[in-house]
């Protein structure tokens, strides 16, 4: 379960990578696409973060 999330996780941090790479070449980085798939990727990054912090832990 863990490691189909990070996978899922992984392709959706970069495609929004992508995405916005896409949008700076072609629109202004204040557009507001950029900005929402900004928002969009820095969620999932928390996502990603929460997720090794939970792994790394000690379980009590």
């Amino acid at each position: 379960m863990i490691l189909k999330k990070a996978l899922d996780l992984k392709k959706s941090i970069g495609d929004y990578r992508r995405d916005i790479n896409k949008l700076v070449i072609n629109k202004d980085n204040s557009h507001p696409d950029f900005l929402k798939i900004s928002n969009q990727l820095d969620e999932e990054l928390i996502v990603l973060q929460k997720m090794i912090y939970e792994i790394r832990s000690p379980q009590i």
